[in-house]
Parts: C-alpha cells; sequence; structure tokens
C-alpha cells in the first residue's frame, strides 16, 4: 500500500510548482506516518448497518437494501447520497 501511495502522490505533484509539492508532500508524510490506513475499510469488510433518509421522506436501511444484493454507496461533496444495487459489468 505505501508503494501505491508513494506513486499516487509522484503523479499528483508532478505538474506542481516546487513549493507546492513540498506542501503536498509534506502532508503526505504526515498522513503516512499517522497509520491512519490500518482504520479504512478493506475489500470484503462487514459494513455496519446504518439508516438514511430516502427521497419519498421515508427511510432506508442498509441491511434492507443489500436483500436486494450488492449495492454501492456514493457520497457527494454537497451531503448527498446515492445506493446502488445490482450488478453492473465494466470491459
Amino acid at each position: 500500500m505505501a508503494e501505491q501511495t508513494e506513486q499516487a502522490l509522484r503523479e499528483l505533484v508532478s505538474g506542481l510548482p516546487d513549493d507546492a509539492q513540498k506542501t503536498v508532500a509534506g502532508s503526505f508524510e504526515q498522513l503516512l506516518a499517522s497509520d491512519v490506513a490500518n482504520d479504512a475499510i478493506r475489500v470484503s469488510d462487514t459494513a455496519l448497518d446504518f439508516t438514511l433518509p430516502n427521497a419519498q421522506d421515508g427511510l432506508l436501511q442498509l441491511s434492507d437494501v443489500l436483500k436486494q444484493g450488492p449495492a454501492v454507496l456514493i457520497s457527494t461533496n454537497s451531503g448527498g447520497y446515492l445506493i446502488a444495487t445490482g450488478y453492473i459489468s465494466c470491459p
């Protein structure tokens, strides 16, 4: 994971001015040193059940959604979200 993170950092900062590269690199070093990645969700981890309001002024519970099949929760910067269910095939 550290190797992938370092590669992503190199790609991210490659087009930035020198002072910005140093700032971003310093922030990444602090993030990596914090070891926060050990607490991150991983593929195949089981999510805790939760409830969110839906568009019809009701509630949507994760466990109910999962009865329909796999689900993906997409969160937006504006505080909204989308839950997609079913199977999607990608080329």
